[in-house]
């Protein structure tokens, strides 16, 4: 009896003790999505939020802005035979990038004839051909009767030099009137590496004339591969060279016109067409505003601009003026009309 007493008993135990063992649940996970933090994400915009108001200290002790440095020296650089059509970032890639950057007249006008000696001597007189008188084309004795542009320099106390691929132009000024003067008749890699060694001098005024346009011009003609390689490789001589002028004083302090004396068409030059007549005019460093010039540009302007730009008197004889828009004046200028010939 009493064993089957305790077997009854063990057995209720089993069963009370398999009752209590947990049945598996399945639990499925929420998607990672939705287990990210609800807040939302603040954007702050750059600098402006992070950045901390000046204080009443600060702001009282903001001082103006300092005035732009004096100019020291002016590089007024002529391509013979470069027509304004050749400037661009195929041809002269240099040259272009400075049009872009500076103040610019792409489409500037020489004078007639459109020839070399006429056109420099108006170019660094501030005259019309018809006022100065040189007409002719080679060397002959004598200077223009004219108050050019190493002339007011020289006189004020200023350095001048004058580098040249042709003796002709040495008839553009009396030899008093330039401090250092060189000839280099062996094409533009030779003019550009006396260049290199003369702005070591304390210069305030350097023309340097490039010959090579001209030369490849006539004997190859314009628009010709030969021509068009001859710009190409000048214009990284150029580089070069204002590369090393920047090294002096980041060209803050030296003003670069880049100009021509004519273009040319076939294996010519010397005709009233756009083709002869249109050059570059370019102004970079000192002052010089990104700007296109809209107004009409004379070769006969570019010895006023850079007489104003220096501080010098400007002769009330010259007939051309100023390129006040360059630098950001608001001098108004009268368009220089030269009607040679007539």
């Amino acid at each position: 009896m009493f064993r089957k007493a305790l077997i009854l008993a063990i057995s209720l135990v089993l069963i009370l003790s398999a009752c209590l063992v947990p049945t598996p649940v399945s639990i499925t996970l929420p998607p990672a999505a939705t287990l990210a933090p609800t807040a939302t994400p603040v954007s702050i915009p750059p600098t402006q939020a992070l950045e901390p108001s000046p204080s009443t200290d600060m702001a009282q002790e903001a001082t103006p802005t300092d005035p732009p440095p004096a100019l020291k020296r002016v590089v007024l650089i002529s391509m013979d035979g470069l027509g304004a059509r050749f400037v661009t970032p195929e041809i002269m890639p240099f040259l272009a990038s400075l049009a872009e950057a500076g103040a610019s007249a792409r489409q500037a006008s020489t004078n007639m004839p459109s020839v070399t000696l006429p056109s420099h001597v108006s170019m660094l007189t501030g005259l019309c051909t018809e006022t100065h008188g040189v007409t002719w084309n080679d060397d002959r004795p004598g200077y223009p009767e004219a108050e050019d542009l190493f002339e007011v320099a020289h006189n004020a106390g200023l350095y001048t030099m004058m580098l040249v691929a042709k003796s002709k132009l040495k008839q553009i000024t009396e030899p008093a009137n330039v401090d250092r003067q060189e000839i280099r008749y062996h094409g533009d890699p030779s003019v550009m590496e006396a260049a290199m060694e003369m702005i070591n001098e304390d210069f305030n005024l350097f023309f340097i004339h490039l010959p090579g346009g001209d030369d490849y011009g006539h004997t190859q003609g314009w628009d010709s591969p030969a021509q068009l390689e001859n710009f190409t490789a000048t214009d990284a001589l150029l580089k070069t060279f204002v590369e090393a002028l920047a090294a002096k004083d980041g060209l803050k302090e030296t003003l670069l016109i880049f100009t021509a004396d004519h273009g040319g068409t076939r294996y010519n030059h010397g005709n009233n067409v756009p083709e002869d007549m249109l050059i570059p005019w370019i102004a970079y460093g000192w002052q010089a505003q990104k700007f296109q010039i809209e107004m009409p540009v004379s070769t006969a302007d570019t010895t006023p601009t850079i007489a104003w730009a220096l501080g010098l008197p400007l002769p009330a004889s010259w007939e051309g003026s100023p390129i006040y828009e360059a630098f950001g004046s608001s001098e108004t200028r009268q368009v220089t009309e030269c009607t040679w010939p007539n």
